[in-house]
């Protein structure tokens, strides 16, 4: 890309550059966007919120803060990689980022139901579902037309396939979570006329077992988004 120039493109060539560059530019731009809100949201929580809701705010914006510090120090690696190597570590970052501060989040807004109906809280919530497949997506096309397509006929597989998947199965989970005890809450709770249910009473998973599996998902992202550096990139 930094040694490409757009008079050696075709029609075609060109408008799938300007599809890709318009989609990274708005995923920037979503991503940061969410960012923000959710340091309003958790400082506003930790100084406004309940008792039981300040710890939650404090929680948030830490986390939050330190997914920010993680893309900044990617940000000064970067641009030693060559440019096809970007892209790739960039959506192996930006999982990690979800999975720290998309992740708190959505066990931010899980673990206190009556604060799902505020604004703030609801752009949070659809914020975080737009980023979070976003990444989940591009990186499961990568892994099959990318990873699997390049590396099935050799051993190498495994070794660039297996973080992949590593990396994305812990945003999946929160995602899981997003939808069960979020939105499909908000919707049962809608139709039926009734307050809000107990956090964590919809997936089947208890608050504990969540924030344990959000713990280890992100270490293992964070684990995995640094080591594709050093390995076989597609």
């Amino acid at each position: 890309w930094n040694n490409m120039k757009l008079s050696s493109l075709s029609r075609s060539e060109f408008i799938v550059a300007l599809i890709r560059a318009v989609y990274f530019f708005l995923i920037f731009m979503i991503d940061i966007v969410d960012a923000i809100v959710d340091v309003i949201l958790g400082i506003d929580t930790a100084i406004n919120g309940s008792s039981g809701e300040k710890g939650y705010g404090v929680f948030l914006g830490t986390m939050t803060v330190m997914a920010r510090i993680f893309a900044g120090i990617y940000s000064l690696g970067n641009s030693k990689l060559q440019d096809r190597d970007q892209i790739f570590t960039f959506f192996y970052m930006e999982t990690t980022v979800f999975m720290i501060e998309d992740g708190a989040a959505i066990l931010f807004v899980a673990s206190n139901p009556s604060l799902s109906g505020d604004i703030l809280t609801t752009v949070s919530i659809w914020l975080t579902a737009v980023c979070g497949l976003s990444y989940i997506l591009h990186q499961i096309h990568r892994l099959v037309f990318k990873v699997i397509t390049k590396y099935w006929a050799n051993r190498e597989w495994m070794v660039v396939m297996l973080p992949l998947i590593i990396s994305i199965t812990g945003p999946i989970f929160m995602m899981y979570i997003l939808f069960q005890e979020v939105h499909l809450k908000r919707d049962d709770d809608h139709d039926h006329d009734h307050d809000h249910d107990e956090p964590f009473s919809r997936s089947g998973i208890t608050k504990r077992d969540a924030f344990i599996l959000y713990g280890f998902g992100s270490l293992g992202a964070g684990y995995f988004s640094k080591r594709q550096s050093l390995v076989f990139l597609p």
